[in-house]
């Protein structure tokens, strides 16, 4: 894959685009008192709980490669914590669970 595989394609601003997902965190505070914070009403609940998936993995792709350069960079691959037994397993069982069913839409598209 080449560099520009893993950059995110519409984001011409990305700080905007992180200034929103903080906006969504954020807390909303009390105008009366300004100190504590409050549930949103049921009015305003799901408004801003919008995902964009080809954004969030092109994001996520963009974040891995930056972070992939600068362990090399810097030579801290050592560093890094490997996958216990388990996670390990089960990293591979959704790998295989993938491919298993790529296969069978290949097979049942050829078969019909």
């Amino acid at each position: 894959m080449s560099r520009d595989d893993y950059t995110p394609r519409g984001l011409s601003d990305p700080e905007s685009h992180l200034e929103l997902a903080g906006q969504r965190q954020r807390p909303h505070f009390d105008v009366g008192t300004g100190s504590e914070p409050v549930a949103p009403s049921p009015n305003q609940q799901g408004q801003n709980v919008t995902l964009n998936a080809a954004l969030e993995v092109d994001m996520l792709r963009h974040k891995l490669r930056t972070l992939e350069n600068l362990v090399e960079r810097y030579g801290i691959s050592s560093h890094i914590p490997s996958l216990s037994q388990a996670e390990e397993a089960r990293a591979l069982q959704y790998r295989c669970e993938c491919l298993e069913s790529a296969c069978r839409q290949q097979i049942y598209i050829y078969k019909n």
